[in-house]
């Protein structure tokens, strides 16, 4: 009888088994975070003494890891008393994943603008605000403004503004004399946010105190 070939046939076998059992049990592929989607945006918005702020046509998404968007289609805003009328806003907050990108992204705009007795007026401004992650995970933001025929205090205000610009006025209206400050084209990000302002007017008006108008406002944020 041929015992010792079958000894030998045993520990081959179980050996065989171990190394199947080694190449099945590979660890599975790390699932991507799960992103946090946050995106404001801010077409018309008046902050007044007692009375707080107002806005207008405003639309917002998160935050939250879920996918979807909050539209708000063009309007025309009712005139408000002594502010004005801010005009034809609208609004798009959206995050969305195809799969490899994710993205957190705020759309506004507002046209037809004329505040504070003609201190504040405007063609067309809006901006907008993004951050995005690829399949890498590294996030990009980025921002942009529109600003079309911006008056401010009876100074036209270039298309091409640079970017964080600033002047102070004080100038004679029907309401009387406001002073105060206009912010254009403000931007600015970090490494997961983003956020603009086409145009802000901090000022001190009659009859309403201090008195602060944001048109184009946007921030959109993507965090894991």
């Amino acid at each position: 009888m041929r015992t010792t070939s079958r000894r030998w046939l045993v520990p081959a076998a179980l050996a065989l088994v171990g190394a199947t059992s080694v190449a099945l049990a590979q660890p599975a592929a790390a699932a991507p975070p799960a992103y946090t989607f946050a995106a404001n945006a801010t077409p018309f918005a008046v902050t007044l003494p007692v009375v707080g702020t107002t806005s207008v046509g405003g639309s917002s998404w998160g935050p939250t890891t879920a996918t979807g968007s909050n539209v708000v289609s063009p309007f025309s805003a009712p005139a408000i008393p002594i502010v004005g009328t801010p005009g034809t806003v609208s609004s798009t907050s959206e995050g969305t994943d195809d799969g490899v990108t994710r993205t957190a992204r705020a759309v506004t705009g507002v046209s037809g603008t004329n505040l504070l007795a003609g201190l504040v007026q405007a063609t067309d401004v809006g901006s907008t605000s993004s951050a995005s992650t690829d399949s890498t995970g590294a996030i990009t933001t980025s921002t942009s403004t529109t600003l079309t025929g911006v008056v401010v205090a009876g100074v036209p205000i270039s298309p091409t503004v640079p970017a964080n610009s600033s002047f102070t006025f004080s100038v004679s209206t029907l309401l009387g004399t406001i002073s105060g400050t206009a912010y254009l084209n403000e931007q600015s990000s970090t490494a997961t946010s983003a956020s603009a302002t086409a145009v802000r007017v901090v000022a001190t008006v009659p009859v309403l105190g201090s008195t602060t108008v944001v048109l184009g406002d946007t921030s959109a944020s993507l965090t894991p």
